[in-house]
C-alpha cells in the first residue's frame, strides 16, 4: 500500500500597515521585515480612476493602526505577497467588496464564491463603485491607459 503525504505550508504574517498604497495593496512591517501585500481576489479602482480615492480611504479605515494578519496565497509578478487579510477576525478582502470598494477578481479567485456573492450583493444595493452607471473594471481601465501611450 502506497501512502501519499502532502505537506501544506501556510504562511501567516502578523504586523502593522506602514503605508496604504491604494485600495488593494499596502506595505506592512512584521518583526523588522517589510512586506508589500496585494489583497487576494479583489481588484480596487486605480487611484486616478473613478472610485480610486474612495477605495484607498476605505482600506485605510479598515487596517490603519490595527494588527493585521495576512495568510499568504502566493506571489505576483511584481514580487508582492498576495494574501487574505484579517483584522480582529474580519476578512478585509471580502469587506472591501461588500462595501462596493473593489471588484471580485474572478481571473485569480474563480473558486471564491464568497467574494462573488459579495460583489453581486454590493451591485444590487448600489454601494460604492456600483452607485453610478458605467463602472469600468480596473483591469480594463489599466489596459486603456497603457494603450494611450
Amino acid at each position: 500500500m502506497m501512502r501519499l503525504f502532502v505537506n501544506i505550508l501556510i504562511l501567516i504574517i502578523i504586523g502593522q500597515a506602514v503605508r496604504i498604497k491604494d485600495g488593494d495593496s499596502f506595505l506592512m512591517q512584521s518583526k523588522g521585515v517589510r512586506y508589500e501585500i496585494r489583497l487576494y481576489g479583489i481588484d480596487a479602482p486605480e487611484y486616478k480612476q473613478p472610485g480610486g480615492k474612495n477605495a484607498l480611504n476605505a482600506l485605510i479605515k479598515l487596517i490603519k493602526n490595527k494588527t493585521i494578519k495576512v495568510e499568504k496565497k502566493g506571489t505576483d509578478r511584481y514580487r508582492r505577497l498576495i494574501g487574505k487579510v484579517y483584522v480582529d477576525g474580519t476578512y478585509i478582502n471580502l469587506e472591501m467588496i461588500k462595501r462596493g470598494q473593489a471588484h471580485w477578481y474572478k481571473k485569480y479567485a474563480k473558486k471564491d464564491k464568497d467574494l462573488q456573492s459579495a460583489e453581486a450583493e454590493a451591485q444590487k444595493a448600489k454601494r460604492g463603485i456600483w452607485s453610478k452607471p458605467g463602472v469600468i473594471k480596473p483591469s480594463e481601465w489599466r489596459k486603456k491607459k497603457h494603450n494611450k501611450k
